[in-house]
Formats: structure tokens, C-alpha cells, sequence
């Protein structure tokens, strides 16, 4: 017999929530199976199913979205996804954040650039107080 666990030991075994794992059976990212214990109705899952919440895990942790997670953890618990397979889905998401990174990293520069900006402008710092103080010497350094 294959050993099953309840929705809280595979809670406690992965770190994540039933919710999360509840939210994962409703999506079909994972299949327990269902046992009934006179009027109840609970939920085993197995090895293959800690295995599946693994990789779900992982995958949200590289930012990929559960659609995705679905779709390639499907072909790969099928053996479907060859390594050339993997490794381009991870280039893929890998250039997805970089580029998100610097969009990010562009945002930020323009707010520091605002912030710059209204300081000089409304002439509440001297230039001589701006370099004593070590976050706005930074943008004056770097927007100057």
C-alpha cells in the first residue's frame, strides 16, 4: 500500500498552508485521492502529490505563474520535458525577470529623480546638507 498523508501532514512536510494546498486541488495542480470515513469525505495525498506540491513551490519561486506550473509540470511528471526543454523554459523565465528587474530598477531611478528634483527646487536643502546626509548625497551624486 502506498502511504497517504491527510491535507495537514503534507501541510507540515512542505510549509505550506491547507489554504494554498486547497487552492492547488480546486485548480487540479493536485490530484488527492478521496477516502470515505462514514459521512465524511477526506483527502489523501501521496508521495507523488508532496512531489507535485515540490515542484509548485519551486516554480512560483522563479516566478513563473501556476498556469505555467501546470503546464510543465504535467509534461514533466509524464516524462514529456526533455532537459533542452527544461533548461529553455528556464532561460525563457529567466530573461522574463531580468527584464522586470531593470523596468523595476528604471522606476525607481525616476522616482529618485522627482525626489531630487522637488528638494533643489523648493531650495530646502543646500548643497552643503545634501552631502552630510548620506541617501540624498547618493542622488545628487547620481542624478548631478
Amino acid at each position: 500500500m502506498v502511504p497517504v498523508m491527510l491535507i495537514s501532514q503534507i501541510a507540515k512536510q512542505t510549509g505550506v498552508t491547507k489554504d494554498a494546498i486547497r487552492h492547488y486541488v480546486n485548480l487540479g495542480l493536485l490530484r488527492p485521492t478521496p477516502r470515505r470515513a462514514g459521512s465524511r469525505v477526506y483527502k489523501d495525498f501521496s508521495e507523488q502529490d508532496s512531489e507535485r506540491l515540490k515542484w509548485i513551490i519551486m516554480g512560483k519561486s522563479l516566478g513563473f505563474t501556476l498556469s505555467e506550473i501546470e503546464h510543465y509540470l504535467t509534461m514533466f511528471m509524464d516524462n514529456n520535458l526533455s532537459r533542452e526543454d527544461a533548461a529553455e523554459m528556464f532561460r525563457a523565465k529567466l530573461s522574463e525577470v531580468e527584464d522586470r528587474i531593470n523596468q523595476l530598477q528604471q522606476q525607481i531611478d525616476l522616482k529618485y529623480a522627482h525626489v531630487y528634483i522637488q528638494v533643489l527646487s523648493h531650495g530646502q536643502v543646500s548643497m552643503r546638507r545634501m552631502q552630510m546626509c548620506p541617501s540624498m548625497y547618493c542622488l545628487m551624486v547620481k542624478f548631478h
